[in-house]
């Protein structure tokens, strides 16, 4: 699932870095046809541009995004904030329990996600002292990955209204 998911993130930002090149092909012809000055031939990150009165942002350049992988071999594991972003491989034969640890629950507004991949063969369970059972959210009850190897499961901690939720969705049980 984890596979499938990063698939359809790579995929989205594929087709939103194709959509900005296609964007950028129309407004270089475009002002080629016009002809007024470079900045219009070359517009600046951050410009608008205007084509045909639609007007178009690049505020917001999609860029490629890459992270990395925290390996942990052990039973026992502590989320910490280093870890939002990236993916943690759990390589344990023996089931593990990951806690979600009070001191990174994020600002209020901003979220911390943490892919979670079950490399050994035994469940990796997620609990924490940032979340109660109350706040730990899934669709389906999730408490970890699925206790099937190579499952995982993704972790998206954020706080609103001064209340830290964690949302676990993917391959899990």
């Amino acid at each position: 699932m984890v596979s499938i998911s990063r698939e359809l993130d790579r995929d989205m930002i594929d087709k939103r870095l194709m959509i900005n090149r296609f964007l950028l092909s129309v407004a270089f012809i475009a002002a080629l046809a016009n002809q007024t000055s470079a900045t219009d031939i070359f517009p600046q990150p951050g410009a608008n541009i205007a084509i045909n009165g639609r007007v178009i942002s690049l505020a917001n350049p999609v860029t490629n995004v890459n992270g990395s992988v925290d390996v942990q071999s052990g039973t026992t594991y502590t989320f910490a904030s280093t870890d939002c972003g990236e993916t943690v491989l759990f390589t344990s034969n023996s089931a593990v329990t990951a806690t979600i640890a009070a001191s990174i629950v994020p600002a209020s507004g901003t979220s911390c996600n943490i892919t979670v991949i079950q490399g050994g063969t035994a469940k990796v369970s997620v609990n924490g002292t940032a979340v109660s059972a109350a706040t730990l959210r899934s669709a389906s009850s999730y408490t970890g990955t699925s206790g099937t190897q190579y499952s995982g499961i993704s972790l998206s901690l954020t706080t609103v209204s001064a209340v830290a939720t964690a949302y676990l969705f993917g391959n899990g049980s």
